[in-house]
């Protein structure tokens, strides 16, 4: 695993304490060295009206798949609101990016439940992408993760209505007095 910052020391830093939380290997380092060296990126920033910190990656990331979970979120009296103005984030990426290999996927898996290996998932995730083939590598790599199962939601153009849960969940959540939501789909 690699972890990229804007600050080397900071990614250093994160690389270590997810190092001893998991007894993984992770290595830590700048966006642009993470960049570089990575097979898959998943992007864990905060929503921008302007992704400009993504522009100097442009070339690392060549090729290479992006996992967007980013979700534009406003607090309104205390209820969570969905903020896209007319495309969602991952679609904003992707054109910052210049149409890069863009997925949506992980945007209701709270993180929370990430952190800790010892907590159990059994949650679905929406993945939104353009290429199938895309969808099978973040497909492998959610269902990796015991107790996540991937669901191919359509091209990257439903990722707002993927994105637009999050709000509701995180509101269901804070009204019912629970921890944290995510979802599983049943038929």
């Amino acid at each position: 695993m690699l972890i990229g910052s804007r600050n080397e020391s900071k990614g250093l830093e994160i690389a270590e304490k997810v190092r001893l939380a998991t007894g993984s290997e992770v290595i830590g380092g700048t966006n642009e060295a993470v960049a570089r060296i990575c097979e898959l990126a998943i992007l864990t920033i905060p929503y921008q009206s302007d992704f400009g910190l993504l522009r100097p990656l442009k070339v690392s990331l060549g090729g290479k798949i992006i996992v967007s979970p980013v979700v534009p979120i406003r607090i309104e009296n205390g209820i969570a609101r969905y903020a896209g103005a007319g495309r969602s984030a991952a679609e904003e990426i992707a054109s910052t990016l210049d149409g890069r290999r863009i997925v949506a996927a992980l945007h209701n898996v709270p993180a929370r439940t990430l952190e800790a290996p010892s907590n159990r998932c059994d949650f679905d995730v929406l993945v939104a992408c353009d290429r199938k083939d895309d969808y099978g590598q973040v497909g492998a790599l959610i269902g990796s993760i015991d107790g996540l199962r991937a669901l191919y939601a359509g091209p990257l153009a439903m990722s707002r209505e993927i994105e637009a849960l999050t709000p509701l969940l995180l509101n269901a959540a804070k009204l019912n007095g629970l921890k944290s939501l995510s979802m599983k789909l049943v038929n």
